[in-house]
C-alpha cells in the first residue's frame, strides 16, 4: 500500500506547497486538492471490474504503473486489497487491514517529506523521475506473493455484487 500513501504525500503536501510557492490563493488550492482526490474516493464504484478477466496481481501491477504515470491510484488500492485478502486466511484479514493502513499513512508521511525536498533540490524532470521510481519500487514484492488465477465473472456479475448487501457467513447478519 505504500504507493497509495506515496500518492497521498504528493497530492496533499507537495502539490499544495508548490501551488502556494506560486502565490495561488489558499481557497483555490483547497478546491483543487478536493477535486484531485475525487477519483480516488469514488474509485470503489468501478472496483468490481477488477473481478473480470485478469488476476488481481495483474490489475495491481498495471494500476500501480498507471498510477505512477497518472497519479490515479484508487483502483490500485482496490486491486491490491482484494488480491491480498484472497491469499491469506480470513482470520488474518483484520491484521492485513491494519498493516495496509500503516503502510499507506507511513508512506504518505515519507513522500510528503521526500517530494518537497526532491522538487526543491533537483530539476523538476529529475525530481519527477525519482518520485516515479520511489512509487514503483514497492511493486517488486508482488512477485513474491501468490497470485490466484483471474476470476472469470462477467463485469455485470461483479458490479451486481457491489450493489448487493453483504451477508456474513457466521449468520450474525441474519
Amino acid at each position: 500500500m505504500s504507493p497509495f500513501g506515496f500518492y497521498g504525500g504528493i497530492l496533499f503536501y507537495a502539490v499544495p506547497q508548490l501551488l502556494a510557492a506560486r502565490h495561488i490563493p489558499e481557497e483555490r488550492i483547497a478546491s483543487l486538492t478536493g477535486l484531485l482526490i475525487l477519483p480516488g474516493v469514488l474509485s470503489f464504484l468501478v472496483a468490481p471490474i477488477l473481478d473480470v478477466r485478469f488476476s488481481r496481481r495483474w490489475y495491481a501491477t498495471v494500476c500501480c504503473a498507471l498510477a505512477t504515470a497518472a497519479l490515479a491510484v484508487g483502483l490500485f488500492a482496490a486491486a491490491l486489497g482484494g488480491w491480498l485478502a484472497s491469499v491469506i486466511p480470513s482470520d488474518r484479514r483484520p491484521t492485513l487491514s491494519s498493516w495496509l493502513n500503516v503502510a499507506n499513512i507511513g508512506a504518505g508521511g515519507l513522500m510528503a517529506f521526500l517530494s518537497v525536498r526532491l522538487i526543491r533540490h533537483f530539476s523538476l524532470l529529475l525530481a519527477v523521475g525519482l518520485l516515479a521510481c520511489i512509487l514503483l519500487a514497492p511493486i517488486t514484492i508482488f512477485l513474491l506473493i501468490p497470485a490466484p488465477g483471474p476470476d472469470r465473472r462477467l463485469a455485470r456479475e461483479s458490479f451486481s455484487g457491489l450493489l448487493r448487501p453483504s451477508v456474513r457467513s457466521s449468520g450474525a447478519a441474519r
